[in-house]
């Protein structure tokens, strides 16, 4: 389960601070550590029964903007997967870049982190003046639709067809559920 963003911010801090004074051989020490300083921050992370992502670069919790490699490696954002690669590249035969769903997965991606951190005040901005609230909301809706619309071939499949293809059905689920946040923000808004 990713972190939301005051538990991202508050965990990156955690580990600058513990990585800058301690000699880290192995991420158990770090969550043992975390345990210690900060037990309701590693409850959030070690959640029970749950898997638990890390990035595979610096292995703290990836938060909702994650991104991940051909291999599935998931990483924190681009700027860790960014220097994995480069750190690594003896150790991978081609680049994420010659793959063909990651066109797909990237523009996916862009537009659900748009989407996810505007919608409300997008909304917001566009019905201040009027009440024009199910207009509007209609209008986003149908935009998401066509985004949505233009992956087809993932959710048919379901994201069967590799790492880039699941992740790119996930992100079509996901700005599915920010329709609903939509839907249920127009419904408020008209009471």
């Amino acid at each position: 389960m990713p972190l939301n963003k005051h538990e991202y911010q508050r965990l990156n801090i955690f580990l600058r601070d513990f990585l800058a004074n301690n000699r880290v051989i192995y991420v158990t020490d770090v969550l043992q550590s975390l345990e210690e300083e900060g037990p309701e921050l590693a409850d959030i992370i070690v959640l029970s029964k749950k898997k638990r992502i890390v990035c595979r670069h610096c292995a703290a919790p990836v938060s909702e903007y994650y991104s991940i490699n051909y291999l599935g490696d998931y990483f924190c954002g681009d700027l860790c997967h960014e220097t994995f690669h480069e750190a690594n590249e003896e150790q991978f035969d081609h680049c994420d870049e010659d793959h063909p769903d990651h066109f797909d997965y990237s523009s996916i991606r862009r537009e659900y982190m748009y989407w996810n951190d505007h919608w409300t005040e997008l909304l917001q901005e566009i019905t201040k003046n009027s009440n024009t609230y199910a207009q509007e909301a209609n209008d986003f809706i149908q935009e998401l639709d066509e985004i949505i619309e233009a992956y087809s071939d993932y959710i048919l499949t379901e994201g069967e067809d590799g790492v880039f293809a699941y992740e790119i059905y996930q992100y079509t689920l996901k700005l599915g559920e920010i329709q609903r946040h939509i839907q249920d923000w127009t419904s408020a808004s008209k009471s």
